[in-house]
């Protein structure tokens, strides 16, 4: 299947299932209050950051390895599931710490049902593995997408029904437990009594230090709750979670497609063809992460007003200081993509050190009792991890620093004049659904033409791509006309 096919699937999927998230996070935030997603987000921090400690980096060491035995999928299985059981446990008891902690009624209890995930999300990580090392990316958005869907009415009937945080608890249950089904429908594999620790050693010498990446990654992305949580009120908490929230959403909707197709697809490839699978995804991921940062910049508080409505608008302020260095996540995830595809887990782990070391300083600004100094601080840390993540590309794949700063330069510019253009011209507008359209649609157009005069390498590849498509479609009408 062509690199094109795989994408096209790939986001699909990711469309199904991040409209469906999209729309039930608009209805939940609708209908519960700030304290309570405040509440909830303690809860799913806890989550994320233990389920770090499911697979231990045997997913991508699957995905990567070129030969992989039924007797290490098995271990790999019974390892993971073992592992999964002790975190259940472990969450449930600290579930009854941490209800003390923050002072949150029945923290505990959300804590300990929304556990039951570790083991859920254990059994599928093998087949869901196999899915993506075999590039089966039909099959793969074809489950996240009815998975999406099911456990999206399901959280959205318990919120009417008046489950308040339960609704939230259980759509993430739903959601795996549905994931997991289909994954094994799809695979047929099954896991076999044969076991031998010493059978995945190689593996776990490449994926341990992708498991101590995504530690140090999933730690330093889940700190920033339980600080919040406890020295801000949990209403400040609901309102910055609800930034972040829509925050990530716009930043990894179409990066995710470009970073799950490419990681497969580079652990097979010789350098030079590396080489040219990052150019060309580096360019198409500024392309659409620039723009979305202008567009977003530009309407953050008219999105929090027609989206969530007008008690969340002090989530406008954040979301707006969050966007500004949107394009990092994006352009990084294919940065990392490329070291670890390579094989390269080592580099992988120095990297990700060496970005924890800067980006953990932002912490300190929490001193200020002030999360826009904390927000702004992280964005300059992050800045600098975008150019570590460029110097070690260039030591991977021999692709110069000045290249790829060239092409992050001329995306950038093009945005920040149609940013200021933009800004000027569609301010006077105030009801927020017209800013918000005139607006998207000014920065679109100014972003288009002023990349044409920079003469970006992706608006041209489109440009040439529609043109090719226009004249089959003249060729045939001609061809069918005689």
């Amino acid at each position: 299947m062509s690199t094109l096919k795989l994408a096209f699937w790939d986001l699909s999927g990711r469309i199904i299932t991040n409209s469906s998230t999209l729309i039930t996070s608009i209805i939940l935030t609708r209908l519960l209050s700030p304290s309570e997603f405040g509440a909830f987000s303690i809860v799913l921090a806890v989550i994320v950051l233990s389920s770090v400690f499911i697979d231990f980096g045997f997913r991508p060491s699957i995905v990567q390895r070129k030969e992989i035995t039924q007797k290490q999928l098995s271990t790999i299985f019974f390892l993971t599931l073992f592992s999964s059981i002790l975190l259940f446990t472990s969450a449930s008891l600290l579930g009854i710490f941490l209800e003390d902690f923050y002072g949150i009624d029945s923290l505990g209890k959300y804590l300990s049902v929304s556990s039951m995930s570790f083991i859920l999300s254990a059994l599928s990580i093998v087949p869901s593995s196999l899915l993506h090392r075999n590039l089966q990316f039909k099959r793969i958005s074809l489950v996240n997408s009815i998975s999406a869907l099911i456990s999206a009415t399901v959280a959205i009937l318990l919120a009417y029904a008046d489950f308040r945080i339960w609704s939230l608890v259980f759509q993430n249950l739903t959601l795996n437990g549905i994931s997991l089904i289909g994954f094994y429908a799809s695979t047929k594999w099954l896991p076999s009594i044969s076991l031998e620790i010493s059978s995945v050693k190689e593996l776990w010498n490449y994926g341990s230090k992708i498991f101590l990446a995504g530690l140090l990654e999933t730690a330093h992305t889940r700190l920033d709750v339980f600080i919040i949580g406890r020295v801000f009120p949990l209403e400040t908490l609901g309102y910055y979670n609800r930034a972040q929230h829509f925050d990530y959403f716009i930043k990894t909707f179409f990066a995710s497609t470009i970073t799950s197709v490419s990681f497969p697809l580079i652990s097979k490839t010789e350098e030079e063809m590396a080489k040219t699978l990052y150019r060309r995804y580096l360019n198409y991921i500024c392309l659409v992460s620039f723009c979305l940062v202008g567009i977003t910049f530009i309407t953050c508080y008219d999105i929090i007003l027609i989206v969530f409505g007008e008690r969340w608008l002090p989530s406008g302020e954040f979301f707006r200081i969050m966007s500004i260095t949107g394009f990092v996540y994006p352009v990084s995830a294919l940065m990392v993509t490329i070291i670890s595809a390579r094989g390269n887990s080592l580099a992988f782990l120095k990297l990700d050190v060496i970005k924890k070391c800067f980006l953990s300083l932002t912490y300190l600004a929490f001193f200020a009792k002030d999360i826009k100094i904390y927000l702004i601080s992280l964005g300059v840390a992050y800045i600098i991890a975008l150019i570590a993540n460029i110097h070690f590309v260039k030591k991977e794949i021999s692709i110069s620093f000045k290249e790829q700063c060239l092409v992050l330069s001329k995306y950038f510019l093009t945005a920040f004049f149609s940013t200021l253009i933009t800004f000027f011209l569609t301010s006077p507008l105030n009801v927020p659904v017209y800013h918000l359209l005139a607006s998207s649609v000014v920065f679109v157009c100014f972003y288009v033409s002023i990349g044409y005069l920079l003469k970006l390498e992706s608006l041209i590849e489109m440009k040439e791509r529609l043109q090719k498509v226009y004249e089959n479609i003249r060729y045939k009408n001609i061809f069918t006309e005689h």
